[in-house]
């Protein structure tokens, strides 16, 4: 990593899901990626139809290359 990644400030980044089989098929697609990401139980404060989450943390930069 270089100084100017180095100084990127990182964000995380939360995605629900409507059923279990959507947020197990988005952990598995993430696994093959080079992303950090983890399945983790929704938070209570968070309305969603799925018990699940996905978390993923990323640098500015690297949001532009998953959309």
């Amino acid at each position: 990593m270089n100084s100017s990644e180095d100084s990127l400030s990182m964000h995380n980044f939360l995605f629900t899901f409507q059923t279990t089989h959507m947020a197990l098929a988005a952990e598995k697609r993430m696994e093959k990626t080079e992303y950090d990401s983890r399945l983790i139980p929704t938070p209570t404060e968070i309305f969603a139809e799925c018990g699940f989450s996905l978390e993923i943390e990323l640098a500015h930069p690297e949001l532009e290359k998953i959309r």
